[in-house]
């Protein structure tokens, strides 16, 4: 049977087509076989058929179209359909047997092994794309982190600025919250405003301590409203010439029926010659003087003259015209703390708070007015401007005289011990904070505890109710009770204070730190006492002092010790160290001037042990 024969039938059949691999392993057989002079006849062929099928297995579908390799060979072949017949041909089945099983033994082993293949498949990387790879992500991840790393640099940075700039500006409005009308910039100021934001950043511990509290604008001349301005023709004529004695002026006063409200508010707002308007000053000294023996002071003031048409201005509206910022008054006013305040007529100031205060004080009659007369006198006393510049002014003019009234006034009404009491718990209860902040500063507050009594201590002798309430007032804020002579409590102060050197240093620096600044103020007054009885050889009493002597020497060693331990506490601590130190230090040597004056006074008696009974 010819093979173009044999390919057509098997194509037509099967729907095979041999592939150009196939066609390779064909190609020498066919060649042979070509060359060969065969017959075939049908039955041969069936059986070839047969015997290629049962070798092939399951056909195999392929495509259709003959490559055109075979092509070409079909063409070139002869038409053995015109040869002669042979006697014998070879068995084609058989030559092709081994070739033909060939091709579906690769499709069945691949159909078989597939799933087993791909479970077994492993691809071997080589070791230098591993390393590289490796590598790769190690950078990747390190540019990562550098990339949070500076983006995190970058947010703290953006705080950081907004944190000083937000500084730099509260800075600024409170150099320009100043009492006056001169103002700071950073154009002009910046190496000031610099310095004091990055101290305030650090927590410099100066931020606070030199913090000040001012109670008065600078107002050089008071403002009223309209309505309470005067236009009476006598009321000017007596400002003008307000001369003379007091006792003359108060009574052309009366004689020109003017009453004596209606010249204070006329003489604040029009009299800013300080001699001028020292003379009005004595003027009202001298009419409380007047009064003060009177019970009715209101009939007094309209005996003599008429019912006024304008308004008449309270105490908290004349307090506010020269200079006062407290509208509003409570048991513990809000005060603040502040790093400059400028006051350049505070003569002036002293003269009108003297004025007013003296004009009030005999009026207000309610225990509610009289209170609100008592925080005002602690805080304009308490001004650190006027106790910094004019000290001895202010106690002459202004803390002195006015206590005195305020003593005669409480103890008609509601008795020494109720001012004693009151006078107390405001002092105690005016707790001042930082410039523009809420936390309380207790340092600041004892500060200004102390300077209000060493003040009232400094009263004349001859105001023996007043040096009585002003003594109750420092032994309440030394916290003893009211028993024994003078010297011997002070000996108890003396004695507690020391206690303070039993107790830990640790618990020193974050338990009892009030108590170390409040230690130091107690030092203070003990020494103003100590100083009076030394003084005064009225009070001299040498047995007492020396109770209080050995005291001393006692409470100094005992802070001597603590000093020393507070040098073994953990770096933790460094700061607050620092502040405890610094404190405890400075009541060591108080204390020891103390003793030292004491020792060189001469009023101790002999402590020789031969002859000490």
């Amino acid at each position: 049977m010819p093979f173009v024969v044999l390919r057509a039938s098997l194509t037509r059949i099967t729907g095979l087509t041999f592939e150009s691999h196939t066609q390779n392993h064909l190609a020498p057989i066919v060649q042979n076989a070509m060359s060969d002079e065969f017959t075939s006849s049908s039955d041969d062929g069936d059986a070839f058929i047969d015997h290629f099928f049962q070798e092939l297995g399951s056909p195999v579908k392929t495509r259709k179209s003959a490559t055109p390799a075979v092509e070409s060979d079909s063409c070139q072949l002869p038409d053995h359909s015109q040869l002669p017949n042979h006697p014998q041909r070879p068995d084609i089945a058989t030559s092709y047997q081994g070739i033909v099983s060939d091709a579906p033994r690769h499709v069945q082993s691949f159909k078989k092994n597939a799933p087993e293949a791909a479970a077994n498949f492993s691809l071997e990387i080589p070791s230098i794309f591993l390393t590289e790879g490796e590598r790769n992500r190690r950078i990747l991840r390190q540019a990562r982190e550098i990339s949070k790393t500076l983006s995190e640099e970058d947010e703290k940075n953006r705080a950081r600025l907004a944190a000083l700039n937000a500084e730099k500006d509260k800075i600024i409005q409170e150099l320009n919250d100043n009492g006056s009308a001169f103002l700071y910039s950073w154009r002009t100021d910046s190496k000031i405003i610099e310095d004091y934001v990055h101290k305030s950043l650090s927590q410099d511990y100066s931020m606070i301590t030199r913090r000040q509290f001012y109670f008065f604008d600078d107002v050089e001349k008071p403002r009223f409203d309209d309505r309470y301005i005067p236009s009476s023709p006598s009321l000017r004529v007596a400002l003008k010439y307000c001369l003379g004695s007091p006792d003359l002026f108060l009574k052309n006063l009366r004689a020109s029926r003017i009453k004596l409200s209606s010249f204070l508010a006329a003489s604040l707002v029009s009299v800013n010659d300080l001699n001028s308007l020292a003379h009005v000053e004595r003027v009202f000294r001298h009419a409380y003087t007047e009064m003060s023996h009177l019970d009715n002071l209101e009939s007094l003031d309209e005996t003599f003259t008429l019912p006024n048409s304008w308004e008449e201005p309270s105490f908290l509206d004349l307090m506010q015209a020269i200079g006062t910022r407290l509208a509003k008054t409570s048991a513990s006013p809000p005060i603040e703390l502040k790093l400059v305040h400028y006051n350049n007529h505070q003569e002036l100031l002293l003269l009108r708070l003297s004025i007013i205060f003296h004009f009030f004080v005999p009026r207000l009659k309610s225990k509610e007015e009289q209170i609100l007369l008592l925080i005002f006198f602690h805080l304009s006393g308490s001004d650190f401007n006027l106790n910094k510049m004019w000290k001895e002014n202010l106690i002459n003019i202004f803390i002195a005289p006015i206590f005195d009234i305020i003593v005669n006034e409480w103890s008609r009404g509601h008795g020494l011990e109720s001012l004693v009491e009151e006078a107390h718990r405001i002092f105690t209860r005016t707790v001042p904070t930082l410039y523009g902040e809420v936390e309380t500063q207790l340092q600041k507050a004892f500060e200004i505890h102390f300077n209000m009594l060493v003040n009232l201590l400094r009263l004349s002798s001859s105001h023996q109710n007043s040096i009585l309430v002003a003594k109750k007032l420092i032994f309440k804020f030394l916290d003893v009770k009211p028993t024994g002579d003078e010297l011997s409590r002070l000996a108890g102060v003396i004695e507690r204070i020391g206690k303070l050197g039993h107790v830990s240093t640790q618990h020193i620096v974050s338990k009892y730190r009030n108590d170390v600044h409040k230690n130091f103020f107690r030092v203070h007054l003990v020494a103003e006492l100590l100083n009076v009885h030394i003084l005064d050889e009225a009070l001299q009493d040498g047995q007492g002092l020396l109770v209080c002597y050995e005291k001393l020497i006692d409470c100094k060693d005992s802070y001597q010790r603590i000093i020393g331990q507070l040098t073994f506490l953990s770096e933790e601590d460094s700061r607050e160290k620092s502040r405890i130190s610094l404190i405890i230090s400075d009541t060591y040597h108080l204390l020891d001037y103390i003793v030292n004056v004491l020792g060189m006074s001469g009023i101790l008696p002999n402590r020789d042990f031969f002859y000490d009974k």
